[in-house]
């Protein structure tokens, strides 16, 4: 025969044997009893461990930024000494640079004439009324 027999039905030896199907009630209700507290412990456990670990990464990190900080407070405070004391520097040699003395030494070496140390030529005929101020 080439029709498949029924679902509940076995053919073996050209005989077909019809069979009873059984049904076992499942026991739901005890196994859901038993899972949720379980399931309750491990996704306690497991925020339990996600906490853990995020609160100790944080930790690290806080500490790695602090101290990343305190390595460029530490560089702030020396480059600003240095650039004190290259203010101060600077700022003594423009007080050299600026007295009269430099400044004339500075002429002098360029070709400039003070009016006062122009020698008195015989043209020149001296004002008295200007020697004394009178106007």
């Amino acid at each position: 025969m080439a029709v498949a027999p029924f679902p509940n039905q076995s053919v073996a030896k050209g005989k077909t044997y019809t069979h009873r199907v059984q049904r076992k009630p499942r026991a739901r209700v005890a196994r859901q009893a038993l899972a949720w507290p379980v399931a309750t412990v491990l996704y306690l456990t497991l925020f339990g461990f996600v906490a853990l670990l995020s609160f100790g990464f944080s930790v690290l990190l806080g500490n790695s930024m602090m101290e990343h900080a305190r390595r460029e407070g530490a560089k702030v405070t020396i480059r600003a000494k240095q650039a004190r004391s290259d203010v101060a520097r600077l700022r003594q040699t423009v007080d050299r640079q600026v007295t009269m003395a430099a400044v004339d030494d500075w002429a002098r070496g360029r070709g400039f004439l003070s009016p006062y140390d122009v020698p008195p030529s015989e043209d020149l005929v001296p004002n008295p009324d200007y020697a004394l101020n009178v106007r």
